[in-house]
């Protein structure tokens, strides 16, 4: 578990310092290397007295037996602190410390201050040694506290958030103990799922031993590249030989050893040994139930009976929807494989040959022993030993050997009949690097101040705010990865792509000067979440006499695997032309100017303030750490909610807010629940939140899931094109499943509905471009499927519309390899809509308009409101707030603030 310091004290201290009570047996390791007072009935060894040839492999025997005990890796520690090995020292401290151990954090600050086999590092030093002090630790062989510069440069919260909670405001105490709850409940959390420090320890010291834990714990998994990394590889348990070189390489290196990766080709009969030796992907472990958090939320005072109530209806919506997924996937994709009639001949044995082939790229570890190099490698057993054509660093993995994803927003003009198109913001990331970073992509309008609307609320501030959009004309895309933003040129209604930034904003006739009242009100959280805080710039010409109007924005999804051309899926953040009018300007035809009423002119500030949370993910499942994640986000939320509450009005620290995609960890644990298919390239999800309406008075939110990418590699053994067809169902029975019963847009729900009334779907073939315009669909729909087919997919279609006919759905599958997915004009999707009442947090458009409709309903105060828009999608946090109709209708304060984050922690 890592965290920051400060906010690791509260279960810090909540942890004994003496381990007298663990049911974990005293062993050898504890009496040779134990630090004194930490285990009852031992009376410890001070450092300098440890005799290192015999705690060595004591310990190295206790941490195998008993993996992740913190005890016993502060115990390895000294010792190999003791024999000269600090980096190895270093890392078990750190794993210790962030534990909970004052021993460890103690031990670690002496061993930070003195660059003791270490670089030395005073800040941190300080900062360890009076977490310590905060225990009571003095060290294990001194009774002197640290120096008091120590304690004075390095305030220490106190003791418990109970401490520190104002009686007078009750929902501040909540709030503080809930964060204590949620702090103990992460602990708790078992590290070895995902903890790279756990894994090294449980791993063992020695190479063979390490090389043999990591055979033992993941399956050869056969694509080209790297696509998870050590961290993924340890999360998702499967791997091709390089993952789990770099898995291996890092447990290594953890171990204080000098390593390097070595690459060679095998021949065609030994990866086919391996192939067949590889044991089928494995279905993920059952998710946990709520009860050991129901158990922290009642020793901290919470566990009321509305909580529990809410606790035990998570439990049962989570086995409703898994046993929902299951159930519909199945039926659905045994209807599907008929209409599909016989998969293509080769299918699956072309995937055989590709998973061969991707096999003779073997990798393994190579360890220095003095001038020398020795093998470790998970598959020895079956490779044997081979000589290595080329050696490489693990930091430093040559170009085109990552998975990597790109993400590219666009924007088109329509220009005088034509349409052009300018490329605003590209970023290509790797998609091991994008694992537990939050991506956000957020369209930003310039050039407004919705301070004063939101200081000062009108008769309808709701109505003011969406006015304020409606007219905006500059808009700039920022793309927030892990809380770093990045943008590039922005856009003008009117037909600019220019450099983005305040001065851009100025030259457009933007004034960028704010009233000190303004910058001071409560309405400046949203001047400073836009980044710039401007005056309302000039409109530009009437737009009816406008020669270039802007038709589209567009996201780019690419998804580039080594050895592959890149995979292209776009997607329309807005479009005011259509497929059809799009493919015929291809083909010469003059395109019609997009309408740009007032009506049109808010449908697209509506369409352009929806949030993309974008989830690229290398790995199937990590429940663990998923777990530990929302509790320590939800920890910190609860700690800055509680400083909202006793000051509504303060501007907070939005940079500091954890971004909680709650959707989106909710789409990841369902989609692969029960299924033993895992992610072998990229796979791309987005949810998308906004809202729709013609007014204030009509106002609803927006949710729509959106799979992009979804490919994922099935049993060797099993027919992989019925494999894929049948996972590709389950993704997209999913997304509806988490939508809700008022699910739109989806090919599930829609396929579902046309095979119970009678209604059979059409297969067309590849190319078969003759078939889809016979399909008695709308132009737009028929346009998209017509693309689907021009690029080599088989498509299964329905004969007729959907109710909605823009929202009709159909199926896409890639001929080669089975690889299906349900899609809509919205993409892989399946969308909903619900009452706009404060229960959602999105971002700084949607935000504004969700708070202006708060403030002038008096439902809100600003500073917690911004704080929930910042965190994104928080289903059920208006629960939080003082004098939410909805908690004073359903709820106690308590049991809602509880019920809100446990909704999300108990994935």
């Amino acid at each position: 578990m890592r965290c920051a310091w400060l906010l690791c004290v509260p279960f810090v201290v909540a942890s004994a310092t003496s381990l007298a009570a663990d049911n974990l047996p005293i062993t050898d390791c504890d009496r040779l290397a134990g630090a004194p007072g930490t285990v009852a009935g031992v009376d410890g060894v001070a450092l300098a007295a440890i005799d290192p040839a015999l705690a060595l492999p004591a310990c190295a025997a206790a941490v195998r037996e008993h993996p992740g005990e913190a005890r016993l890796a502060l115990a390895y520690a000294r010792a190999l602190q003791r024999n000269g090995d600090g980096a190895a020292a270093l890392r078990l401290y750190e794993w210790a410390a962030a534990d909970g151990m004052a021993a460890a954090q103690y031990a670690l600050g002496r061993m930070l201050e003195a660059g003791d086999g270490v670089p030395a590092d005073p800040a941190s030093a300080a900062r360890w040694l009076a977490m310590a002090a905060a225990q009571g630790y003095a060290g294990d062989d001194s009774a002197a506290a640290p120096p008091a510069a120590v304690l004075a440069d390095n305030p220490i919260p106190a003791a418990t958030d109970a401490a520190v909670a104002d009686p007078s405001d009750p929902e501040a105490d909540r709030l503080l103990r809930l964060a204590a709850a949620l702090d103990s409940y992460g602990a708790d959390v078992p590290r070895l799922g995902f903890d790279l420090a756990a894994a090294a320890v449980a791993a063992g010291p020695r190479p063979e031993d390490a090389a043999a834990w990591v055979a033992a714990h993941t399956t050869l998994l056969p694509y080209r590249g790297s696509l998870r990394g050590a961290q993924g590889t340890l999360m998702d348990r499967h791997g091709n030989s390089l993952d789990r070189a770099l898995l291996l390489a890092e447990l290594l290196r953890r171990n204080g050893y000098t390593v390097r990766l070595a690459r060679a080709a095998l021949d065609p009969a030994a990866a086919e040994a391996l192939l067949d030796a590889a044991p089928a992907p494995t279905a993920a472990p059952e998710q946990a139930d709520s009860a050991p958090l129901a158990a922290q939320l009642a020793a901290a005072g919470l566990g009321d009976p509305d909580t529990v109530a809410l606790l035990t209806e998570a439990d049962a919506s989570r086995r409703a929807a898994d046993a929902a997924v299951a159930a519909r996937g199945g039926a659905l994709a045994d209807a599907l494989l008929a209409a599909l009639g016989d998969s293509p001949q080769t299918a699956d044995a072309n995937a055989r040959a590709a998973a061969v082939a991707a096999l003779q790229d073997h990798w393994w570890v190579q360890v220095a022993d003095g001038a020398a190099w020795r093998d470790a490698d998970p598959d020895a057993g079956l490779v044997g030993a081979i000589a290595a054509s080329e050696t490489v660093d693990p930091a430093g993995l040559p170009a085109g050997l990552s998975h990597m994803v790109a993400l590219t927003v666009s924007a088109e003009f329509w220009d005088r009949g034509t349409l052009r198109e300018a490329t605003l913001l590209a970023q290509r990331l790797p998609a091991a690097d994008a694992l537990g970073r939050p991506i956000v992509l957020r369209m930003v309008p310039q050039g407004l101040s919705l301070a004063a609307l939101l200081a000062e609320p009108a008769a309808d501030t709701t109505a003011s705010v969406l006015s304020a959009f409606a007219d905006a004309w500059i808009w700039q895309p920022e793309l927030s990865i892990g809380g770093t933003v990045l943008t590039d040129r922005l856009l003008t209604t009117r037909g600019d792509a220019l450099p983005a930034g305040m001065a851009t904003v100025q030259q457009l006739g933007a004034d960028s000067g704010v009233s000190g009242n303004q910058a001071a009100s409560a309405g400046g959280v949203f001047d400073s979440v836009l980044g710039e805080a401007l005056g309302q710039a000039p409109t530009p010409a009437d737009p009816a006499d406008n020669p270039v109007r802007l038709s589209a924005v567009w996201l780019d999804v690419s998804v580039e695997v080594p050895g592959e051309g890149p995979t292209i899926q776009r997607r329309a953040i807005y479009d005011a032309i259509g497929p059809a009018a799009r493919a015929a300007a291809r083909i010469g035809a003059p395109v019609q100017a997009p309408v740009d009423d007032a009506a049109a002119r808010l449908d697209r500030a509506l369409a352009l303030i929806r949030e993309a949370d974008i989830q690229v993910a290398a790995v199937a499942t990590a429940r663990d750490w998923v777990r530990q994640q929302m509790a320590h986000d939800g920890a910190t939320l609860a700690r800055m909610l509680a400083a909202a509450s006793a000051d509504q009005a303060a501007i907070p620290d939005l940079a500091a807010v954890p971004r909680m995609p709650v959707a989106l960890h909710r789409y990841a644990l369902t989609r692969f629940g029960t299924s033993a298919a895992v992610p072998d390239r990229p796979n791309v999800a987005i949810v998308w939140r906004g809202v729709a309406g013609s007014g204030s008075e009509d106002l609803r939110e927006t949710l729509l899931y959106d799979i992009v990418a979804n490919d994922a590699a099935m049993a060797a053994a099993a027919q992989p094109f019925a494999g894929r067809v049948a996972q590709g169902v389950r993704d997209t029975v999913t997304e509806a499943v988490l939508a809700g019963p008022d699910a739109r847009a989806n090919a599930a729900v829609q396929f579902e509905a046309d095979l119970a009334a009678g209604r059979p779907w059409v297969r067309i073939e590849p190319g078969d471009i003759a078939a889809v315009d016979r399909l008695a669909l709308p132009d737009d729909v028929r346009a998209a499927i017509a693309g689907d087919v021009g690029r080599g997919a088989i498509v299964v279609a329905p004969q007729i519309a959907a109710a909605a006919p823009l929202e009709t759905g159909w199926w896409r599958v890639d001929w080669r390899t089975g690889t299906t997915l349900g899609v809509s004009l919205a993409g892989g999707a399946a969308q909903t809509e619900y009452a706009l009442l404060v229960t959602q947090g999105i971002q700084v458009g949607t935000c504004a308009v969700t708070l202006g409709h708060a403030i002038q309903h008096n439902l809100v105060g600003l500073a917690g409101g911004a704080i929930v828009c910042a965190a994104g999608g928080l289903g059920g946090f208006a629960a939080l707030y003082r004098g939410s109709a909805v908690i004073g209708a359903t709820y106690s304060a308590t049991s809602g603030a509880v019920g809100a984050l446990m909704m999300a922690a108990a994935l």
